[in-house]
């Protein structure tokens, strides 16, 4: 007898540590707002995500570059959207997206604009309080896009590139 409440308590404890770990848990919060970088679009930027059901997240991005060709500056801006499907609906977990990106280039008088889409695998570390860090990478493609103003030329896109994104958000 003495055994088999020993080994319901023991059973009871592990359960209770293992539910207790904050990174494993994370209650349903459907809307959340970070900091964002990667994705094509540079690495100031913020997020928007919205996970209206278990397993799938939508996100947009938006961000600013600076733009600098010889004595020119200026900056250009980006805006993101991601679909995201993770592994797990609750706690920590991988999960793989697809997005579009459009980037809008200025210098001077002169602008141009490039879309492009992206593809990411990566994993997603979520805590209780609603707290979440991710890290991805994948593949992307933007569209060539060239400002010229006068003997000044910028340029962005044109080509595949490796794509990295990581994240820091509150959920609410």
């Amino acid at each position: 007898m003495l055994r088999s409440v020993a080994v319901v308590v023991v059973s009871c404890m592990v359960a209770a540590t293992a539910a207790a770990d904050p990174a494993e848990e994370s209650t349903d919060r459907l809307v959340g707002i970070g900091y964002k970088a990667g994705n094509g679009v540079g690495f100031l930027g913020a997020d928007v995500v919205v996970d209206p059901i278990p397993h799938l997240g939508v996100e947009v991005q938006g961000a600013v570059f600076p733009v600098s060709v010889n004595n020119e500056t200026s900056n250009g801006w980006a805006i993101a959207t991601e679909l995201r499907s993770y592994l797990a609906a609750h706690g920590s977990t991988p999960y793989a997206s697809i997005g579009v990106v459009y980037a809008h280039l200025e210098l001077g008088t002169a602008s141009a604009s490039a879309t492009g889409t992206f593809a990411n695998l990566g994993y997603e570390w979520r805590w209780r309080m609603g707290l979440r860090v991710h890290v991805g990478g994948g593949v992307g493609y933007l569209t060539k896009a060239e400002a010229m103003d006068g003997p000044n030329t910028a340029t962005i896109g044109g080509k595949v590139y490796p794509n990295i994104e990581a994240g820091v958000r509150y959920m609410f």
